[in-house]
């Protein structure tokens, strides 16, 4: 659904440089679940509408997410599953969602250009925090 496509376009670029724990699960957080074995850090990355201009990133851990984003997958929204996943596993696991300001989530088969150019800037800001994650854990 256009800009809706962000999420699979990065995992795809991850996947390229390397990194072998990207799941590309679309709009079923569910499928994540049998992934989060030996997991202490999760990534969301999706196109989110907070009214900002396309292209825009946003990057915020999920404690700090007060308000359920507006898409949502199935009947629960995609904040609120991954809190229950959050407990289900280990309340030490880190939660960051990822989003790009979408300009179109019409049917289509390609980013609109504000979004393809965030692209880059989301995988730079995923790097960040894995690099983060990894000092920290010594």
């Amino acid at each position: 659904m256009g800009d809706d496509g962000l999420g699979p376009k990065v995992a795809h670029e991850l996947i390229k440089r390397g990194y072998n724990n990207v799941v590309v699960c679309g709009s079923d957080l569910s499928s994540v679940l049998t992934r989060l074995d030996d997991v202490d850090l999760v990534i969301v990355v999706d196109a989110i509408d907070w009214g900002a201009k396309p292209g825009s990133l946003l990057v915020a851990k999920l404690d700090d997410v007060k308000e359920a984003v507006t898409r949502l997958s199935h009947a629960l929204p995609p904040t609120e599953m991954l809190k229950i996943m959050k407990k289900i596993l280990k309340e030490s696991v880190e939660v960051y969602i990822v989003g790009v300001q979408p300009e179109c989530v019409e049917p289509g088969d390609s980013l609109t250009p504000p979004v393809e150019c965030a692209v880059g800037e989301v995988i730079a800001k995923i790097e960040e925090l894995l690099t983060k994650n990894k000092r920290k854990k010594g």
